[in-house]
């Protein structure tokens, strides 16, 4: 048997064998590794032991499987194989499944059933342009993570630094990369979520004031009141009525 070099061989990862026939079956049918060794493992403990022992340069898990699951495998793989190509393989088409996937660093996200067709396209992708595209699916959902909280506890008191600790970004890398993606500071996108669903909750007359203000996340209903005015040029009472 000749001896494979360690950027031939693709691991498949899955706890159900026949998806791991299936997409392996698939890959050997791309002219590109035809000759190549594709192995496959039944969960994350055999996985590891067959990266240690063959060093794939591709890596094809499934993320839902009983015990460590295939964030805990994509993680520990990212970290010993930085060059590592890594594809996280689901059923489940989940915001939060994919924004932890990128968060990590995986490559692409490929949903079941595993089509020929995309095993090709996104296994002979170039790598730069994959490292580009992660990067960028990667910053995209953590800006979509990071709206989404701040609309989720806009009635309490949050600061930026709560927000960075959300997607376990550092304060200075989350700040410039918010301001760079949505062109506004945090301090300035969380007074218009605020003072947009304001302006909504005043045009409900049953609501005082210093009701909506607690729904917004304020302490002192003046400092809702000053910022309301600064934000639409009108006082609450004036724009209500």
């Amino acid at each position: 048997m000749t001896t494979q070099q360690p950027s031939d061989i693709i691991l498949i990862v899955d706890d159900e064998p026949e998806v791991c026939q299936s997409i392996q079956l698939k890959l050997l049918r791309l002219p590109r590794f035809s000759s190549s060794e594709v192995i496959t493992a039944g969960g994350t403990v055999e996985a590891l032991c067959l990266f240690e022992q063959y060093h794939p340069n591709i890596v094809l898990t499934d993320i839902h499987m009983p015990g460590l699951n295939g964030f805990t495998l994509m993680d520990e793989i990212r970290r010993k194989s930085p060059s590592c190509k890594i594809f996280a393989v689901s059923g489940y088409d989940d915001f939060e499944f994919v924004r932890k996937a990128f968060l990590i660093g995986v490559d692409d996200y490929i949903l079941k059933p595993v089509s020929l067709e995309e095993l090709n396209e996104k296994i002979y992708a170039d790598k730069t342009a994959l490292i580009e595209s992660r990067t960028e699916k990667s910053e995209k959902l953590i800006i979509k993570t990071t709206l989404l909280f701040m609309q989720e506890n806009i009635n309490r008191h949050i600061t930026l630094k709560d927000a960075a600790d959300n997607v376990k970004l550092s304060y200075t890398y989350f700040s410039k990369l918010f301001h760079d993606e949505t062109g506004e500071s945090f301090s300035a996108c969380l007074l218009r979520m605020r003072m947009e669903r304001g302006k909504l909750l005043i045009l409900d007359t049953s609501v005082r004031v210093g009701e909506i203000a607690a729904k917004l996340g304020y302490e002192d209903q003046n400092h809702f009141s000053r910022d309301f005015k600064r934000y639409t040029g009108l006082s609450p009472s004036e724009y209500r009525n």
